[in-house]
């Protein structure tokens, strides 16, 4: 089962659709979705990290233009001096590969600066050069891929405009059961285990986008109980509790009711089901002795 539900499109792996955008020319992708749906994860199986021809940068909170693309500061000798910024230098490096992780933890328009007009395929190049605050002319080269990731859930994350959502190809990576399962076998985690696993997902869905990746480290011993009370129950009482605790109560009774085996009456073995067939039998037996013979 995918979620969401829907027309059969909108079910397709979402890693696919990023191979097929990487190999069709695409210059800008943004990958969007809950946190730990794999989208940093589908980015490394199609270009490693070891890749020399990749650069990665990770987004912080309050990020400007300053740290991105150009700023004005003092140098190591205390003189005041332009200062190139990450993106501009990954850029500049003619990286083929330039991967933002999490842009929207910050003003993401305002902190590309001169990327924002640039990211468009028909304003690559030499000819499409604009200059910097610092004096430098600047252009993105005509095959640099931008790939952008964003959490569309964490509460400390912006939101993107319109105008730069419009210059990337996005790819949705929802949270879905395949994904779940593949994670779970990887990690050798027993089938009836999954089964229920699966089950609980589908029910967490139905009141929080939760990511497959929250069960990245159970392991084929571990207790699935404390794991949820440790990793998973947290993140849900962060958005539900307070307003939602119904919700929340209606999670944790599914995982007691999967999980919590102490609360179910044990099967009685072979061997006690037998001696109480004798037992009972002896019984009968006794008080058919002991009644009167008819006349």
């Amino acid at each position: 089962m995918s979620l969401p539900e829907g027309p059969q499109w909108l079910r397709t792996n979402p890693a696919e659709q990023l191979e097929k955008l990487i190999t069709s020319g695409s210059k800008a992708i943004l990958l969007y979705g809950p946190p730990r749906t794999g989208k940093t994860r589908a980015i490394d199986e199609v270009i490693p990290r070891t890749d020399k021809n990749r650069v990665t940068i990770q987004i912080h909170d309050g990020w400007g233009y300053d740290e991105l693309m150009v700023s004005f500061r003092p140098n190591e000798k205390g003189e005041w001096d332009w200062a190139k910024g990450e993106l501009l230098q990954a850029i500049q490096a003619n990286n083929k590969y330039v991967v933002l992780e999490e842009i929207n933890r910050t003003q993401a328009s305002q902190a590309l600066g001169e990327v924002f007009s640039l990211l468009e395929e028909k304003y690559r190049g030499k000819e499409n050069a604009i200059r910097l605050r610092n004096g430098e002319p600047f252009f993105i080269p005509e095959e640099t891929i931008i790939i952008a990731t964003m959490n569309t859930l964490d509460k400390s994350t912006e939101d993107l405009d319109d105008a730069l959502l419009g210059r990337f190809a996005g790819v949705e990576y929802p949270a879905r059961v395949e994904d779940l399962t593949s994670l779970l076998q990887a990690n050798k985690i027993a089938e009836e285990t999954r089964t229920k696993l699966s089950e609980l997902f589908a029910t967490i869905q139905q009141y929080y986008p939760l990511g497959h990746g929250y069960f990245a480290e159970l392991k084929p011993t571990g207790n699935v109980i404390d794991y949820y009370r440790a990793r998973v129950r947290p993140v849900l009482q962060s958005h539900l509790k307070g307003y939602r605790d119904q919700d929340l109560a209606n999670i944790d009774e599914k995982v007691d009711q999967l999980f919590n085996t102490a609360t179910a009456a044990p099967e009685p073995s072979e061997g006690a089901r037998a001696g109480g067939k004798s037992e009972a039998g002896r019984k009968a037996k006794t008080v058919q002795e002991k009644l009167p013979e008819s006349e």
